[in-house]
């Protein structure tokens, strides 16, 4: 099967594909590009064809910047589409042609920019990249979306956010930086931490999900977490933590269920439950949240595991209560309501955990 004309000019100027051939194509199983290459075998001879025009003209090498390249790829393009349009398919001299302008007008660029320095260093937006520009992302639709990393690792952008990262992670931590709400789900990788700078706070994870919101206009950036555990410290502190294998800053240890609201102004953390916290676990007892005549003890250690929430209460005050109720599906706020209601008490939210206040029952 012969590659389409047209759909190999969508391909060079698809900035992702660029990307995906620039950091290793198809050995990276995980990204999109890969799964979209084994998912459509009829456009595979297109998109090697594309492949090998950006490898032709040497993208891999990064002394390029990601903006010369994308203009200088749509330069390109105006020259190959006239040609394009003779024959519907490509041929070897119109390919041969498009590759040598490609990569003799590249060497030319990368004559005249000069070579940086091959160091390892902060660029103004405060993410460590070894030795390249950061690309920048900035969703302008009305609807999420979604990035796939070098790493795997996929974020979910809300519209008006913006992550800026780089092409790959090559260096001891893996960083990025985001303003506005993002979902983040992280590829583990135990010896190079994920790191979130959004606006003062940072967040640091080694493989989990979570959700940040830190739009510019806000006086807090906040933080809550699906999955997993991350450390969050201010941004003042990042210094030490690129420079140690293990978390040296002051920072607070954030779980599912929780959050933490970070005061850009004073750089205070405080942490607490999300507004709805969601099932974590079935418990595997008692999967329907069916309680019958059962200790009032065996019901707040089966929420607590299937929420991750710690609830404080006075268990000698309580070890008369029992509870026979169907919680059934209702979230965790309404459960305990019914139960404080079955026990005459009340529950309150202090911080992450939650306090049951209640004089006990009687026999």
């Amino acid at each position: 099967m012969q590659p389409d004309n047209e759909q190999v000019e969508k391909f060079l100027s698809d900035e992702t594909f660029r990307d995906w051939v620039r950091t290793g194509g198809l050995r990276h199983p995980d990204t999109y590009w890969s799964r979209y290459w084994h998912d459509h075998p009829a456009q595979q001879p297109t998109m090697r064809e594309a492949q090998n025009l950006l490898l032709a003209a040497h993208l891999p090498d990064e002394t390029v910047s990601p903006e010369r390249t994308e203009q200088f790829v749509a330069q390109t393009l105006t020259q190959i589409r006239p040609l394009g349009r003779v024959r519907s398919l490509w041929t070897w001299p119109v390919v041969a042609a498009a590759t040598l302008t490609l990569a003799l007008g590249l060497s030319w660029w990368r004559m005249q920019s000069g070579t940086p320095n091959r160091v390892s260093r902060p660029l103004e937006t405060g993410i460590d990249v070894p030795n390249e520009r950061p690309r920048e992302t900035r969703n302008n639709t009305s609807t999420r979306q979604r990035l796939t990393l070098a790493d795997g690792s996929t974020v979910l952008l809300q519209p008006g956010a913006t992550l800026r990262y780089p092409i790959r992670f090559g260096g001891r931590n893996r960083e990025v930086a985001l303003t506005g709400e993002a979902f983040f789900r992280v590829t583990k990788r135990p010896d190079q931490p994920f790191l979130v700078l959004a606006n003062g706070m940072v967040t640091k994870v080694l493989g989990t999900s979570f959700r940040i919101r830190a739009n510019d206009a806000d006086p807090t950036v906040t933080l809550e977490v699906k999955t997993g555990r991350v450390a969050v410290f201010a941004q003042t502190d990042l210094d030490q933590v690129r420079q140690s294998p293990g978390l040296s800053a002051p920072s607070l240890l954030v779980t599912p269920n929780q959050q933490v609201v970070f005061e850009r102004k004073t750089g205070q953390m405080n942490r607490s439950l999300v507004d709805e916290p969601a099932l974590l676990t079935i418990p595997e007892q008692n999967r329907d949240f069916v309680f019958t005549d059962a200790p009032i003890a065996q019901v707040f250690s089966t929420l607590e595991t299937a929420y991750g929430v710690d609830i404080v209460y006075d268990s000698d005050a309580l070890q008369r209560c029992t509870l026979t109720a169907p919680l059934g599906n209702e979230p965790l706020f309404d459960k305990l309501t019914i139960i404080c209601r079955a026990i005459g008490g009340r529950y309150e939210v202090v911080g992450a955990q939650v306090v049951i206040q209640a004089e006990g029952c009687a026999e």
